[in-house]
């Protein structure tokens, strides 16, 4: 039997374009970034290079760039910067911004979309943080990041009334699963954005954290993953280029599957946004 793989969500398959980029980076130009010789020069250049074409695709700027091991580490790198403080996030987050147990949980609809009055009244001038998912990894909700933005900058904007020396509170999302959305982080609003490689035809173990200037202070150690970050940036910019037809095409799946499982039994509900 033909094998069906409906779980993209959690691991897509590897682009071919991107496996050729891993590939390079692992077999011929595959020296440590940090070394002081010539071929660790050239890598620290395409490493470089690497964070300007990433920020190039998110409108943002190459130093608000952070290379991490995945989404999971980027939400935690976000989650240790804002310990024991007061954070407000949704309901349905991924785990790794969920077991925070100490954060503030807001309410989501029927179909998975958080409440937007509920996320107003919960703000108060001790609200550090905002993390809200752009698109949920369960039942694909889309949440309105945009709006949600804008009750954070009004939030913000008093606190600042009060003390011209407060900058919070920020918005943080987890846009991993978002790689079909146009993802450009100064009209979402966003202070801070999680993306991972395994998400958009990319390599596993590779992801990025987008810190806006003059946020936090946030910082990995470690030796950089050249041949994924270079497969990662390739996958970002295939993305780019294909996101409208591809969003057309997923959709269209999407109603084909919908219709085919409500043919076979036509109570069937569906979780989250039809």
């Amino acid at each position: 039997m033909k094998k069906v793989y409906l779980d993209y969500a959690s691991l897509t398959p590897i682009d071919r374009g991107v496996m050729k980029q891993i590939k390079k980076y692992s077999s011929k130009d595959y020296t440590n970034p940090s070394s002081l010789y010539v071929s660790g020069v050239k890598s620290k250049i395409a490493l470089e290079s690497a964070k300007n074409r990433i920020a190039k695709v998110l409108h943002a700027h190459a130093d608000e760039i952070i290379f991490t091991s995945g989404g999971t580490e980027s939400n935690d790198l976000v989650s240790q910067a804002f310990e024991n403080k007061n954070i407000i996030i949704s309901e349905i987050e991924h785990s790794s911004i969920i077991k925070n147990t100490k954060a503030i949980r807001v309410r989501v609809d029927k179909n998975g979309v958080v409440d937007l009055g509920e996320l107003e009244k919960t703000i108060t001038k001790e609200t550090v943080l905002v993390s809200i998912m752009m698109v949920n990894n369960e039942i694909g909700s889309i949440e309105p990041i945009k709006e949600i933005a804008k009750i954070v900058r009004n939030a913000r904007r008093k606190n600042s009334e009060n003390n011209k020396d407060c900058m919070y509170p920020f918005l943080h999302t987890d846009a991993c699963q978002a790689g079909l959305l146009p993802l450009y982080v100064e009209k979402l609003g966003i202070d801070m954005m999680t993306l991972d490689g395994n998400k958009i035809y990319g390599p596993r173990g590779v992801g990025i954290l987008y810190i806006k200037r003059g946020t936090v202070e946030i910082s990995r150690s470690g030796t950089e993953n050249l041949p994924g970050i270079m497969g990662l940036v390739t996958a970002l910019e295939i993305m780019e280029k294909m996101r409208d037809k591809e969003y057309k095409r997923l959709n269209e799946l999407k109603d084909l599957f919908i219709t085919g499982l409500k043919r076979i039994n036509k109570d069937i509900k569906i979780n989250g946004q039809e």
